[in-house]
């Protein structure tokens, strides 16, 4: 554009005539705004080629995208698979590094509360319920067998007496006597001579026998239960019959229908000629401990007073440890060192 034109555009309001034509006005060229930019974004000034090149362009810019957040380091990146069907295959994920922490007791889930019309949850038995003791008595009937039955009374408890053969009349009674106070009575053999009964095992039914018809005629009734005089593992039967002698009558009298009881037990009352008070009742604390069924071994023979003397400590021990009494019976729990 030439000087003259450009100061020509600019004589604003300044009116032609021209002879002969009809008078104008020329207007003077307007100057395209300049655009504010705007708080936050960027432009740029372009030339256009089709315009003067003095006057600006503003082109906004698309927004500036957010930079991708890095992936974790067990995280693989798939891979276009390069399958012929176009699936991409599923990678697994690496197992983790991290321990799992260890659960304790108290992250057990709690039970849920049972409904009302559901059936109450059935309750253990307690210790008391579990535990039992047999008191059980040999040698008898004696003198001493009279202490022991009253203080049985006393205490209103069973017992299961392992009698031997008393043909007396005192001897009878007592017979008479256990059994009306509900007492046990069981086959000690009649004779308890060790050199007699063990010779054989046709020796030892003979004496067995012999008492059972004693108990018949007094008391009306022939036991099915038996003690070996000094137990089924005893080894005075050696010097009478034999090492296998015991086993042989053990299996003999059990196949004729027999039961017969050891113990688990020992109040040591007859491992002396006179054990004290005292000495029974601390040898039935320490080998009662730890046991929930007990056969405990006594005896009321002649002279052996401080059984007598020691049971009503025995008795209350016993209870205070949550055990109930009851008598032996071919059903009842049982005790056996040489099983046949």
């Amino acid at each position: 554009m030439s000087k003259h034109r450009f100061g020509f555009i600019f004589l604003l309001g300044i009116t032609l005539t021209v002879t002969g034509c009809q008078s104008f006005t020329i207007p003077a060229p307007q100057s395209t705004p300049t655009p504010t930019p705007m708080i936050g974004s960027r432009n740029i000034v372009e030339a256009t080629p089709k315009q003067d090149s003095l006057v600006p362009r503003w082109i906004p810019m698309p927004p500036e995208r957010k930079k991708p957040e890095p992936l974790p380091l067990n995280q693989q990146i798939p891979i276009p698979s390069m399958h012929p069907s176009g699936i991409t295959p599923k990678t697994k994920q690496p197992p983790s590094n991290k321990q799992q922490p260890m659960k304790s007791k108290s992250d057990k889930p709690k039970p849920k509360p049972r409904s009302a019309s559901k059936k109450a949850q059935h309750i253990p038995r307690s210790n008391s319920d579990r535990k039992i003791a047999y008191l059980t008595f040999d040698d008898g009937p004696s003198k001493v067998t009279v202490k022991v039955l009253n203080t049985l009374s006393k205490y209103n408890v069973k017992a299961t007496f392992f009698v031997i053969g008393n043909s007396s009349l005192e001897g009878r009674s007592l017979y008479k006597r256990i059994v009306a106070e509900g007492h046990a009575i069981g086959n000690h053999s009649y004779s308890h001579n060790y050199k007699q009964i063990y010779q054989s095992v046709s020796t030892f039914q003979r004496d067995v026998d012999k008492l059972n018809d004693l108990l018949e005629q007094t008391i009306s009734f022939r036991p099915d239960i038996i003690r070996f005089p000094g137990g089924s593992n005893n080894t005075v039967s050696y010097r009478a019959g034999g090492r296998y002698v015991m086993r042989h009558i053990a299996a003999e009298v059990t196949k004729q229908g027999y039961q017969y009881f050891d113990w688990n037990v020992s109040s040591s009352d007859a491992t002396a000629a006179v054990r004290s008070k005292a000495q029974i009742v601390s040898a039935v604390k320490r080998a009662t401990a730890g046991q929930d069924r007990i056969i405990v071994l006594m005896h009321d023979a002649p002279g052996r007073w401080t059984t007598a003397e020691a049971l009503p400590d025995v008795i209350q021990f016993l209870q205070d440890q949550g055990y109930r009494f009851e008598k032996l019976s071919k059903s009842a729990y049982t005790c056996q060192f040489l099983t046949p």
